[in-house]
C-alpha cells in the first residue's frame, strides 16, 4: 500500500507544470485545449506543433506575440531572449486532441534546440479519485 500512494505522489509530481528545470516547459489541458508556457531567460526560440492540424491560432492569447501562427505551428521568437516568466497562451489546441499530436521545442539563445515533452494537466475529476484512494488508504491505515 506504501507503495501505491508514493507511485501516485510521483505521477501528480510528473504532471504538475513548473516541475522540470529546463529552460522552457509546457501543460496542456485536455479539457480546455488551455496551453501554459514557463520561459527561462534567455529562451530564443519555443514553439508548438500539431501532427494533424489541431492548433487553434485564433485563440492565441495577447501573453506574447508569435512570430507564426498556423493550425501546424505556433511559434515565437526573439534573437535576444524571449520575456522569462510564465504565461497563458489561451485556448490554442482542440478541446480533447491527444498529447500525442502535439511536440514542443525550444532553443536557448546561441544554443541548440531541446525536444521536450509537454505536461498533461489532468483533469479535476481525477485529483478528486487520488485524492479520495489517498483518504481511504489513510482511513484504512488507522483502523489496522
Amino acid at each position: 500500500m506504501k507503495y501505491l500512494v508514493l507511485v501516485a505522489a510521483l505521477a501528480l509530481l510528473s504532471l504538475t507544470p513548473g516541475v522540470s528545470a529546463q529552460s522552457a516547459s509546457a501543460s496542456y489541458d485536455p479539457s480546455t485545449g488551455e496551453i501554459e508556457l514557463t520561459l527561462q531567460p534567455n529562451v530564443g526560440v519555443a514553439g508548438f506543433e500539431s501532427a494533424e492540424g489541431l492548433l487553434v491560432p485564433t485563440s492565441l492569447s495577447d501573453a506574447l506575440v508569435a512570430a507564426q501562427a498556423t493550425e501546424s505551428v505556433i511559434a515565437f521568437f526573439s534573437a535576444t531572449g524571449l520575456p522569462s516568466g510564465t504565461f497563458s497562451l489561451g485556448p490554442i489546441v482542440t478541446v480533447g486532441t491527444p498529447v500525442g499530436d502535439l511536440g514542443f521545442s525550444f532553443t536557448p539563445v546561441g544554443g541548440e534546440t531541446t525536444v521536450a515533452p509537454i505536461a498533461v494537466i489532468p483533469e479535476p475529476a481525477t485529483l478528486v479519485l487520488i485524492g479520495l484512494g489517498g483518504l481511504a488508504l489513510a482511513g484504512r491505515r488507522k483502523h489496522a
